[in-house]
């Protein structure tokens, strides 16, 4: 999928998000309740990671929402670290006009920006962590995402990604699920139409890809993967070649 083709399932997205916050989150009424609550905890994920890297408690902790949509799931309250949270989409500004139609108010404003221009807002090590849930595969270049979420996280960062396996193959390609993530073999791939990039190998040399070591029977659930920073040097060139 390339940006053009992208943009023409942005209203299917901002269709959604419409209904959802106009039902409150329709099918999913907890997931919407916790994400207007301004005292929601942080991820599980997120604080034990940052607890199982030993990361002092009580540091402060900056935290980079990909793809957060109208309203983040990262909450900031947390037993061991301030917490502040950026949450960025490129459909923001829809998403603001959406809050704003059905007067709900989020405890953080999402920003606007693609995942693939994250250069273009965040300088450099930047963010402690890199949290995108359910986003990356429906973007028009997930590889470009992690390349720029991985320049703004600082070294020893986290990145955690958490996904549904093969939403590209159980949407039969539709809308802007173009994308397959998945954890096979081992690994950690991103695949579409055939073409398989296996990330766990393409950044073995820049970072440690940490998966779970006991996967959901079934893949039915939400996975994860999380890639700890260890350099730049050389990842630019890297990303251009698998890309071409």
């Amino acid at each position: 999928m390339d940006r053009q083709d992208w943009e023409k399932h942005i209203h299917e997205e901002v269709a959604f998000w419409d209904e959802w916050i106009r039902t409150q989150g329709g099918a999913w009424p907890e997931d919407f309740q916790s994400r207007i609550d301004p005292q929601l905890r942080l991820p599980d994920l997120i604080e034990n990671a940052l607890l199982n890297k030993g990361v002092a408690p009580g540091s402060s902790i900056r935290i980079l929402d990909l793809g957060s949509g109208p309203l983040t799931s990262v909450g900031v309250a947390s037993d061991h670290y301030d917490v502040t949270v950026t949450p960025v989409d490129p459909l923001a500004d829809h998403y603001r006009s959406l809050l704003e139609k059905h007067r709900i108010a989020a405890p953080v404003l999402p920003q606007k920006c693609e995942a693939e221009k994250l250069d273009c807002l965040f300088q450099p090590q930047s963010f402690d962590v890199v949290w995108a849930r359910n986003s990356l595969d429906h973007s028009y270049d997930p590889l470009l995402c992690i390349y720029q979420a991985y320049r703004v996280l600082k070294t020893g960062g986290i990145m955690i990604i958490v996904f549904h396996p093969n939403e590209a193959d159980q949407g039969n390609y539709q809308g802007l699920h173009n994308w397959n993530f998945d954890i096979r073999c081992g690994s950690f791939v991103i695949e579409s139409r055939g073409r398989l990039v296996n990330v766990s190998q393409l950044l073995g040399r820049f970072c440690k890809v940490k998966i779970p070591a006991r996967l959901p029977r079934g893949y039915k659930s939400n996975m994860h993967v999380k890639l700890v920073k260890k350099a730049d040097a050389g990842l630019f060139d890297l990303w251009s070649s698998a890309r071409a």
